[in-house]
């Protein structure tokens, strides 16, 4: 499970630094889809949820790492004053697969839980997951109107960091319980 919460790190977490037009992710999101395949391998046996996370990373890498190399050369979705449609969705693409991806994985956590008797802290994961996925939503919604959108973008950030930390203890409840480092 330590796989997995790299891997969320890297995909949940959105630091940028722009320098002009281009932007440059500073925890990129194509690395986080390669450790987290990497870990969902690990469990893909375990729960179909899992699997079909797995079975999505390879595609969202790539997506990302090309999202990635197109901010750096300053092809973002806005330019400060208008958006750029194509751009746009393929962000808007992306996100949807990261909260797909980190659904599935609280869905494999409810599983686990539920089969094995055992509080893995489904509850908070799922609850601060619910909030990270509405304030993106809001954000992109919003995405016309910058400071309801920076706002959403700012709570966004901060239930992605409390979903890691929510997971981090479902991390630690499994290795215990299943006796696993």
């Amino acid at each position: 499970m330590k796989k997995l919460l790299i891997g969320l790190f890297f995909i949940t977490l959105d630091i940028s630094v722009g320098l002009g037009t281009a932007s440059i992710e500073l925890i990129p999101d194509f690395i986080g889809y390669f450790i987290l395949m990497s870990g969902l391998k690990d469990f893909s046996q375990e729960n179909e949820n899992f699997s079909k996370a797995q079975r999505l990373c390879i595609p969202l890498a790539a997506a990302a790492l090309v999202l990635y190399v197109l901010n750096i050369f300053g092809f973002s979705y806005s330019d400060g004053e208008s958006l750029n449609i194509l751009p746009f969705a393929a962000e808007l693409l992306c996100v949807a697969g990261e909260l797909y991806v980190t659904y599935q994985i609280c869905q494999g956590t409810e599983d686990i839980e539920r089969r094995f008797k055992c509080d893995l802290n489904y509850d908070k994961l799922k609850l601060a997951w619910s909030i990270m996925a509405a304030a993106l939503a809001g954000a992109y919604l919003s995405v016309m109107i910058p400071v309801v959108s920076a706002c959403c973008v700012m709570i966004s950030f901060a239930f992605a960091v409390v979903f890691l930390v929510q997971f981090n203890t479902a991390r630690l409840r499994y290795n215990y319980f299943f006796h696993k480092d």
